[in-house]
């Protein structure tokens, strides 16, 4: 059963319920709609096939998703599937592509002649699982074009297009949860691994987009140009990019937002490695990026920008490894709670501390040590942000360690939380 149809159907939750009760007093329209569920299975399945069962599985994923109408399910088994043409396998409407089995071992590969892997037409369509690889095309969205639905807990790697090389998002509404993006180029524009279009909406969740690359500005993620774009990263690791424009592992732009997220070792030739503008950033760390021209920074905050609990530190000019500026700013720009290794802004209510977290050398670790200034530092509510009980960290634990304990239920500068209690600096223990 998917849903209740006609002009007498029920709205809203109701329409989806198995049953419902109505009056009848007259002849009523409603009739009710059943999904198909097809199966897909490259090694013993046939497009000849009627593909309803495990036992009479179609071959090809275009072939099911062609029978799934617009609400159907399509279930497909480990191997490898590659597009029939250079023309995207469309996913339309509420159709559910679900991979069963580790998304590593079920790839969805592009056309042999390059072209886009997916295109999401559905606003509520969801691929599930999935590895997409090696899509190529001038136009944006190598691995995913998105009109709307969700991605989630698939693999986008080696894909490239003009923007968004991994995954392309011209929707009103999207989501991306769980995923990871890799080695993904944009070839002439913004967005190596993401991009989001202006105008549109997208959120993306518990991802980690890496080692991806941009002719333009955002070389792991970009919003392109727009004052209206909104872009929501949430508990994500932005790792290892390289862009020449705007940011070159991102580039926040107007009503971006972002939560809990690791920003580290990415790369800008000519400009600041993270880069906003009249965005939002809470609770995040910024570390270790490397810039190729002196003249900017680990994070460019400016016209309106406003960054909340957040450590930047270990910025390299990327030639020789040198210290590198870690902020820039101008008078708009509003800071706190945050910690800027070897900066003081204190017109900005700037904590002036050195950063210390885990790993001293800043290679790997960046949680925080017990002695860290960033421990119970921050400011529990902020810009109309209120920590609960039930908020994490970028790792899933509590956002705030003894959340009820009124001393120390106080949540921690940057992306992650310390699990256990703060240890003062100079305090001396003897157990016994």
């Amino acid at each position: 059963f998917a849903y209740w149809a006609g002009a007498d159907a029920p709205s809203g939750d109701e329409r989806t319920q198995t049953g419902i009760s109505l009056a009848c007093d007259r002849v009523l329209d409603i009739k009710a709609v059943f999904a198909p569920i097809l199966y897909v299975d490259g090694k013993t399945g046939s497009d000849q096939n009627d593909g309803i069962s495990w036992a009479s599985p179609l071959s090809s994923v275009a072939a099911a998703l062609a029978g799934a109408g617009s609400i159907g399910t399509v279930k497909v088994k480990p191997g490898e599937y590659v597009n029939p043409s250079v023309e995207a396998i469309e996913v339309p409407g509420e159709v559910k592509l679900v991979a069963e089995g580790a998304r590593e071992e079920v790839v969805l590969r592009a056309s042999v002649d390059g072209g886009r892997v997916l295109k999401i037409t559905g606003e509520d369509a969801l691929v599930s699982g999935f590895t997409v690889a090696g899509g190529v095309t001038d136009e944006n969205g190598g691995g995913i074009y998105m009109q709307g639905g969700v991605v989630s807990n698939c693999l986008v790697v080696s894909c490239s297009a003009a923007q968004g090389g991994g995954i392309y998002s011209h929707a009103e509404d999207a989501l991306v949860t769980g995923c990871v993006i890799s080695n993904c180029t944009a070839s002439s524009g913004s967005g190596g691994g993401i991009t989001l279009s202006p105008h549109k909406s997208l959120v993306v969740e518990n991802s980690t987009i890496s080692d991806c690359s941009a002719s333009g500005q955002g070389g792991g993620v970009s919003s392109v140009n727009s004052d209206v774009a909104r872009l929501t990263l949430k508990r994500c690791v932005v790792t290892r990019n390289v862009g020449s424009g705007l940011g070159g592992g991102v580039n926040l732009d107007a009503g971006s937002l972002v939560y809990n997220c690791l920003f580290s070792f990415n790369t800008n030739r000519k400009n600041s490695a993270i880069f906003m503008r009249n965005a939002k950033v809470f609770n995040s760390t910024i570390v270790r990026n490397a810039i190729g021209n002196m003249a900017y920074s680990g994070l460019w905050a400016h016209t309106g920008a406003k960054v909340y609990n957040t450590i930047v530190s270990g910025t390299v000019y990327s030639p020789d490894s040198t210290v590198a500026t870690n902020l820039l700013t101008d008078s708009s720009t509003v800071l706190k709670g945050c910690l800027i290794n070897d900066q003081t802004i204190p017109e900005k209510g700037d904590i002036d501390a050195s950063t210390l977290f885990s790993d001293p050398k800043l290679q790997r670790d960046f949680t925080l040590k017990t002695s860290s200034p960033a421990v119970n530092a921050g400011i529990n509510e902020i810009d109309g942000v209120s920590y609960t009980a039930a908020d994490v960290d970028l790792k899933g634990n509590p956002r705030i360690y003894k959340f009820s304990d009124p001393k120390k239920g106080i949540v921690d500068i940057g992306c992650y939380e310390l699990q256990r209690d703060f240890l003062v600096p100079g305090l001396s223990l003897s157990i016994r």
